[in-house]
């Protein structure tokens, strides 16, 4: 059942390829693996994945990771000292993801506690 089930999935991912470039258009595939490594059982779709244009994805680094905050915090209408950002840098995991995800978090426990933002805060989100 296994073959059966990616015997479908590169079927419809070849189809969606084909579709993407009848229209003229762009496709961004995301994968831990590159496209070019996959082991794709049709060859016409190991035929296709040649053509794909990579690019590496890295962690950000730490003048990203302060915008990203900065901005996630923005866009919450959270203002913080930027002393208290230099510490988040320093302590949190560089992924975007969890970047999004503490600052959910602190908001979180910001408004449940109806108070704001302080180092103590961010030490509790942080696990600290």
């Amino acid at each position: 059942l296994e073959n059966v089930s990616e015997k479908i999935n590169e079927n419809l991912f070849f189809t969606l390829c084909n579709i993407v470039e009848q229209d003229n258009k762009y496709l961004i595939a995301t994968s831990e693996n590159s496209i070019v490594n996959i082991d794709f059982k049709l060859d016409d779709l190991k035929s296709r994945s040649k053509n794909f244009l990579l690019q590496n994805i890295d962690k950000p680094d730490d003048e990203l990771l302060f915008a990203l905050i900065l901005k996630n915090l923005s866009d919450r209408q959270i203002s913080i000292d930027k002393k208290l950002i230099d510490y988040i840098i320093k302590r949190i995991d560089r992924s975007y993801g969890k970047i999004v995800d503490f600052i959910y978090k602190i908001d979180e426990v910001s408004l449940k506690k109806k108070r704001s933002i302080n180092l103590s805060t961010i030490k509790e989100v942080l696990g600290e």
